[in-house]
């Protein structure tokens, strides 16, 4: 068991060695400055001493292995958006909120997800709805009644999956710049995200109905 538990979590340390390593080079990859926003110029020594700062000017290994140094030694450095704020800051705000309603989210899954694999959805509802309170019928379709067991059975998955995939979708249309600019014509913000947002996020979501 604890062979099993070290191989885990080494496994794990590497994988987000790799991941880190990836994302570093990826985005030093990609053209620009983190110090300059969308098309605004900033003058070549203020941009020169920015990077002298955070240590841009020096060699791309040399900045992997401060890297590494500063996320093995728990600092995450300084904040782009929010002054005089470091990351690490932001994480001891954040962090223990986030935990406790994981923590719980955790437990609930478990408790939920367990009860559901060994009695099966479909019988817990029988049993509630028809049995127990007995305001659904078990077999036929002759109402609309009868839909509510079955339908509930075979929908309860793929709601999941399809919130997740619409979220996500969401998320990434909604930065895109047609958005800003609906808004910034004044497009009221529920119907940028009916016919702009969602008319496109939706793609996704249609190719797994498929």
């Amino acid at each position: 068991m604890a062979q099993y538990i070290l191989k885990r979590v080494l496994s794990g340390a590497l994988t987000i060695l790799i991941l880190m390593t990836v994302t570093f080079f990826l985005m030093h990859a990609i053209p620009g400055s983190p110090f300059v926003k969308g098309e605004q110029n900033m003058p070549e020594e203020l941009l020169a001493r920015l990077e002298e700062k955070y240590g841009m000017d020096k060699p791309l290994w040399q900045q992997y292995l401060t890297y590494l140094k500063n996320f093995l030694a728990g600092d995450f450095g300084d904040s782009f958006k929010k002054a005089d704020t470091s990351v690490n800051e932001i994480i001891g705000r954040g962090f223990p909120i986030s935990a406790r309603v994981g923590a719980v989210a955790v437990v609930v899954s478990v408790v939920i997800g367990l009860g559901l694999g060994i009695f099966v959805t479909a019988v817990l509802l029988m049993y509630l709805f028809a049995g127990v309170l007995k305001i659904l019928p078990t077999y036929g379709l002759t109402t609309w009644k009868h839909y509510i067991l079955p339908v509930t059975c075979l929908s309860f998955s793929p709601i999941a999956y399809i919130a997740r995939m619409t979220r996500s979708s969401m998320l990434e249309v909604m930065q895109q710049d047609y958005i800003r600019t609906a808004r910034a014509k004044g497009v009221k913000e529920f119907m940028v995200i009916l016919q702009h947002g969602l008319r496109n996020a939706i793609l996704p979501v249609v190719t797994y109905l498929g």
